[in-house]
């Protein structure tokens, strides 16, 4: 099985950590984030990963090359004008004949130690056209509880809400692709129709996930490395 890694965008809210390298190549602990990302993939079989690069593309293939020490065989598809996240994937589809592949696709910029097989498992017994990850969702702010007196009767910090997000990884079929844009975002063009098709399903799981998209992600990032990988 085959993974797409989306690393094309520009990060411009780690800037300026990111004026000369892509958001997915900042490191931690000396190694670029999306480098955790291939480990884990790496521990469920994945054969070949190819980068859906744009701004600084020359940056991955420097530190990467076309193999990794593994065998893994690293691909990538780079786009020289900006295709939004949805053209981007359906352009390295057509660009590696992947048609009638079933494919993980992530975002560079997430880290997890979720059990990517059962969700694989999930997938396929279920036979629809994407599934994706789905974690709960945490404030961001403390959640305050108060009555009709106005006293402060329950205060959590950061807590998890009765909602589900999406965790930026998915694993698609191969009719996906006919239903990508040409140019535009998966998320807002292509899954909402999915929606109403009954083709897309959230595996939801609360094992650990973290999004990097500001500098306290960073710190946050460093702690989850050091306690998950």
């Amino acid at each position: 099985m085959k993974a797409l890694i989306l690393v094309g965008g520009e990060g411009k809210r780690l800037w300026p950590k990111t004026e000369m390298i892509p958001k997915p190549m900042v490191q931690i602990l000396n190694k670029p984030i999306v480098y955790y990302q291939i480990e884990w993939l790496k521990k469920y079989g994945l054969e070949e990963i190819i980068f859906l690069t744009g701004y600084k593309n020359y940056s991955f293939k420097e530190y990467f090359g076309n193999v990794d020490l593994d065998g893994l065989k690293i691909k990538y598809s780079h786009e020289d004008s900006p295709l939004g996240r949805g053209g981007a994937i359906k352009n390295a589809i057509n660009k590696f004949n992947l048609h009638r592949e079933n494919l993980v696709i992530t975002n560079g910029d997430v880290l997890t130690d979720l059990s990517l097989d059962k969700m694989m498992k999930f997938h396929f017994e279920n036979s629809v056209l994407v599934t994706l990850m789905s974690v709960p969702y945490r404030s961001q702010s403390g959640i305050v509880k108060v009555d009709e007196n106005d006293n402060v009767i329950e205060f959590s910090e950061k807590t998890k809400l009765p909602f589900w997000i999406n965790g930026g990884i998915y694993i698609s079929g191969p009719d996906f692709f006919n239903y990508l844009p040409e140019k535009g975002d998966h998320e807002v063009e292509t899954f909402p129709k999915l929606a109403k098709l009954n083709q897309l399903k959230a595996f939801r799981t609360t094992q650990n996930w973290i999004s990097i998209d500001t500098m306290k992600d960073l710190d946050d990032c460093e702690e989850f490395i050091k306690t998950y990988f």
